[in-house]
């Protein structure tokens, strides 16, 4: 039931990641590969309307949400975001990235936000952080916008990698 689960969430997925492969199936992060990225989308049990993704070519990380915002933004633009984790090895408070330009774009009421890391410290970084948490949550003036758990995360955050090592290998 969990993989069908994984498999609904991925069917479910906007049309330009519909075109993906699954690369390794999981009942919470399944990873998929289109071209040269390779992205993770939370699919677990619980009932997330619009998870987290995290997408990886090999140079790139870009974290995505989708959610429920207030109607004072425009269609599209950037909105600072300050990315926390919680639970981060020994760190129980991490708000070291600070804040970071989310670009989004609104569509029926929700927008999709997203913010793309770059240069190989902050990528190395973030997978790190993204492995070694166990949530992550994204503040708008000291207000959640979006929070997910990472549990079961860091096994398919090992396979984003190697997806995306061999997406880059391949071309």
């Amino acid at each position: 039931m969990k993989k069908l689960v994984a498999l609904l969430a991925l069917v479910a997925a906007p049309a330009a990641a519909q075109e993906a492969s699954v690369y390794y199936a999981s009942d919470t992060w399944p990873v998929t590969a289109s071209g040269r990225t390779c992205t993770m989308a939370y699919a677990g049990s619980e009932a997330v309307a619009d998870p987290l993704s995290v997408s990886y070519d090999g140079r790139e990380v870009a974290l995505a949400t989708t959610n429920e915002v207030a109607d004072s933004l425009p269609d599209s633009g950037a909105i600072d975001l300050a990315i926390v984790f919680l639970d981060n090895g020994r760190t129980a408070y991490d708000d070291g990235w600070g804040t970071r330009s989310f670009a989004f774009s609104r569509d029926n009421g929700k927008a999709r936000f997203t913010a793309r890391f770059t240069g190989e410290r902050n990528v190395r970084q973030m997978l790190a952080d993204l492995e070694n948490s166990a949530h992550i949550g994204f503040l708008h003036r000291g207000k959640a916008v979006m929070s997910a758990e990472l549990a079961g995360a860091g096994r398919s955050l090992a396979r984003l990698r190697e997806c995306a090592a061999r997406a880059v290998a391949a071309n």
